[in-house]
């Protein structure tokens, strides 16, 4: 089996940091359109989603069914959240294969594939496991702090919110090379411990890796903080220009849903796109890997 011969190999070659960061934007600017299209497809699905969100939020206030918190629905947080993190695990888990299967196997992507499921190996659950220790840990602590802060009335002097959210990345970077190439192992290869063949794997590169996700994730960073500190003033002077009724419905009810989801999806593409770019060279025999998709 390839995993038996993939065990008995020697660890890696340093991973060239800027060589694969460029590697990444390469192949994600050849096939830009294609994978427009998914940001676009699953950006639609995320924001049609909202939809049983809101009967959920509105069945449970119906109900009178209440978990209130420093003024704060927690149920109405806990439905929101779990929605969408269903969302972004169905649709970052289908771009990942997506985009995986272009560089592994050398075919070309297709739109099509944002709403292809694919029942392969052990990927699914392992991307489930992936998300609970590296996105929900912190999400749930942070949240926890915010909760904490409005219970006792607290400032966020030394702990802005700014922290909270490097706290969260913090996490995020720690945490992910421990598990992150796990995710194309049990994908592409038929190997039976996929995390603990990742770590074995990345002996010696897991700072090198951590360095590239955060130079790689840097542009689509970059973007989503723009379009945050952007919208308020755009917001406040179409809302000054008095546009008509329906504009402003198309504007605010699913252009500025559609341009977030968008830019929530494109950190996970770039992040997908280059742990897959790092997994292809770390790889001690890349054209005898297991080809699930042939």
């Amino acid at each position: 089996m390839v995993s038996d011969s993939l065990a008995s190999i020697s660890a890696p070659a340093p991973l060239p940091i800027l060589a694969t960061a460029a590697e990444t934007y390469r192949h994600l600017w050849r096939h830009r359109w294609v994978y427009f299209g998914h940001l676009f497809i699953w950006a639609m699905l995320l924001w049609v989603a909202e939809i049983p969100m809101w009967l959920l939020q509105a069945l449970f206030q119906w109900a009178e069914i209440e978990w209130t918190v420093a003024g704060a629905s927690l149920i109405d947080t806990l439905i929101f959240f779990t929605i969408l993190i269903l969302c972004l695990l169905a649709g970052g888990g289908l771009m990942f294969l997506s985009c995986g299967r272009s560089i592994v196997n050398g075919r070309q992507p297709h739109i099509v594939d944002a709403m292809r499921l694919y029942r392969i190996g052990s990927f699914w659950r392992h991307l489930g496991l992936y998300w609970l220790i590296v996105n929900l840990v912190p999400t749930v602590a942070v949240q926890g702090l915010r909760i904490h802060f409005d219970i006792y009335d607290l400032r966020e002097d030394w702990l802005s919110s700014w922290a909270l959210l490097a706290l969260y990345w913090a996490w995020a970077a720690a945490a992910a090379p421990a598990i992150v190439l796990a995710l194309p192992i049990s994908a592409f290869e038929l190997h039976e411990s996929p995390i603990r063949e990742g770590w074995r794997r990345l002996r010696g590169n897991r700072l090198r890796l951590a360095a590239l996700s955060v130079l790689a994730a840097l542009p689509p960073a970059i973007l989503k903080m723009a379009y945050e500190f952007v919208l308020p003033p755009f917001q406040d002077y179409f809302r000054d220009l008095d546009l008509p009724a329906l504009l402003n419905l198309l504007a605010y009810w699913l252009l500025e849903p559609m341009l977030r989801g968008m830019l929530n999806f494109l950190v996970i593409l770039v992040l997908g796109a280059t742990v897959i770019c790092a997994y292809g060279r770390l790889a001690p025999r890349f054209d005898h890997l297991a080809r699930v998709f042939d």
